[in-house]
């Protein structure tokens, strides 16, 4: 008996032992069903999109791709209606670049489908990937004037404020380059050659979540993948130690923006990890109240963890009016120092609330089976344990802590303050 019927053999046996509990996984795919769900969620990674933009010296390419797919997918809506599924390919406007959608590692398309009509879908997909590498020039016209229209819309400042820190902390590699497409003055043949790369099978991850049959489902993928070896993705960058740890850069308008980084430490257990968030959250909770509630100098503060160049930061925000920002970086400085660079007490009634608002904040992130899928492709393709909310959660809920100490995390000499006024 050949090895592949023996593997047949185990996963039938399998899916009829523990329905709605199988998961598969291989290097192109992985696939997580969930026989009580109502619907399923479906991601399509294509992988290395701002390491292959650099190659190609092509900033921001995959975002036009992601509008040719909008205008491709038009000729197809019916199509995909009928099967009651819904796309999306690109993050929306006035997302800030905490985003859980928007990474240096993939670009996609997240699916939503009813379960009886998964395989059809996801042949459909296929069809609709094949339709945009055949692009037309009429197809790229309409695309850039969508491109332009989307991302104007977006924060100016802040896509100035990401340039700067990340070129700060990574030099001229790939992860300095922009998220979304702000200039479509390039040579078609070198984008015609991005996009045969970006798209190609060897280069496409997927991930889904949700009610589907896994022998089906994963004999379509088989079949898509055949013949075709699977590039490896690049995740991880080198780190700079700064020299000067702060930027002042001058814009324009009655918005003025603080941003204060600090690189974290390799965290090896979801124990930490979790402690790591709990702490965040609580300094978050210090800052907004001092800064916002007290004071009344910010209507958009707090804190958070960024993982990125396969590097975690912390980084604490306030978005302010500019005669205020002097003061306002002084009093975040002075606020992240003293509960982060020190051990912090803290009682059961702030471990309640700030472990009640960490669930509820994964719990929303997660909710629908898209966003599960699409947080099991950045788990599977990143190993970032921060993307796995299910094991992060379960530590989360059992943590007992009294005292916490952010050196424990930060690289505390390698920060970087950074205003625009």
């Amino acid at each position: 008996m050949k090895w592949s019927d023996r593997y047949f053999i185990i996963i039938c046996i399998l899916a009829f032992i523990l329905p709605g509990y199988l998961s598969m996984a291989s290097d192109r795919y992985f696939l997580k069903c969930d026989e009580n769900s109502i619907a399923t969620g479906i991601t399509i990674c294509f992988k290395n999109k701002k390491y292959l933009e650099k190659n190609h010296d092509l900033p921001g390419a995959s975002d036009l791709v992601a509008h040719l797919f909008q205008i491709k997918y038009r000729e197809m809506e019916d199509d995909f209606r009928r099967l009651g599924a819904d796309l999306q390919f690109y993050d929306y406007p006035f997302i800030p670049f905490d985003d859980y959608y928007t990474n240096d590692y993939f670009g996609f398309i997240r699916v939503k489908v009813l379960p009886q009509n998964t395989d059809e879908a996801l042949n459909l997909v296929f069809s609709l990937i094949k339709r945009v590498e055949n692009f037309t020039d009429e197809d790229l016209k309409i695309a850039k004037k969508s491109v332009y229209n989307s991302n104007i819309m977006r924060n100016r400042k802040k896509e100035k404020i990401k340039k700067n820190v990340f070129k700060a902390y990574f030099g001229d590699s790939f992860f300095a380059m922009p998220d979304y497409c702000f200039n479509t003055g390039f040579d078609l043949n070198n984008f015609k050659g991005f996009v045969k790369e970006y798209l190609d099978p060897s280069n496409i991850f997927i991930s889904m979540y949700g009610k589907f049959d896994p022998l089906n489902v994963s004999t379509i993928l088989d079949s898509y993948f055949r013949g075709s070896k699977p590039v490896p993705i690049v995740l991880r960058g080198r780190l700079r130690n700064l020299k000067n740890h702060k930027i002042l850069l001058e814009g324009e308008g009655k918005q003025a923006y603080v941003y204060i980084f600090y690189p974290l430490k390799d965290i090896k257990t979801f124990s930490s990890l979790a402690k790591l968030y709990l702490l965040t959250s609580y300094v978050s909770e210090k800052v907004s109240f001092q800064i916002r509630e007290r004071e009344g100098l910010a209507y958009s503060v707090g804190c958070y963890l960024m993982f990125k160049g396969g590097h975690l930061f912390f980084v604490s925000y306030c978005a302010t009016a500019p005669s205020e920002v002097s003061h306002v970086a002084g009093e975040m400085k002075s606020i992240v120092d003293a509960y982060m660079l020190k051990p912090v007490k803290l009682s059961s009634e702030d471990m309640k609330r700030i472990k009640g608002r960490v669930l509820l904040s994964n719990m929303l992130k997660t909710l629908p089976n898209v966003n599960k899928s699409f947080f099991n492709a950045m788990y599977r393709l990143t190993e970032f344990k921060g993307y796995n909310k299910i094991a992060l959660d379960k530590e989360i809920k059992k943590a007992k802590i009294e005292k916490l100490c952010g050196t424990d995390f930060l690289v505390y000499n390698n920060f970087l303050e950074i205003i625009l006024k």
